[in-house]
This record gives C-alpha cells, sequence and structure tokens, in this order.
C-alpha cells in the first residue's frame, strides 16, 4: 500500500520553498507521493454553502 501527503499552498505553505521542504520531509517520513492543488487563486472566505456538512460550513 502506498501513502500520499496533500500539501496546502495556502497560509503559511503558499512559498515555493515551504512547499519543497513540506515535500522533502514527506519523502524521508516514506511518504510515496505528494499532492498540491491547482488552484492559483484561492478565496479568503466563501460566501456559498458547502453541500457536505449540515450547516453548510466548510470543515
Amino acid at each position: 500500500m502506498h501513502f500520499g501527503a496533500n500539501l496546502f499552498g495556502v497560509g503559511a505553505l503558499a512559498d515555493p520553498q515551504r512547499l519543497a521542504e513540506a515535500a522533502r520531509v514527506a519523502e524521508r517520513l516514506g511518504y510515496h507521493s505528494v499532492f498540491v492543488a491547482d488552484h492559483i487563486v484561492v478565496p479568503r472566505t466563501l460566501r456559498s454553502k458547502y453541500p457536505y456538512s449540515r450547516d453548510g460550513g466548510f470543515p
């Protein structure tokens, strides 16, 4: 079985050097792969309701 790490390029990780370091750490820990979102713009707040929670809030 292989495990992958999902890295989010927002907040403190919204920096190429930090993402690269997080990928290196994942590799040292034995993860098979890393994934990053392909969204180049992420809103600060969401106005639309999240369809997969009871209260509509994003987890």
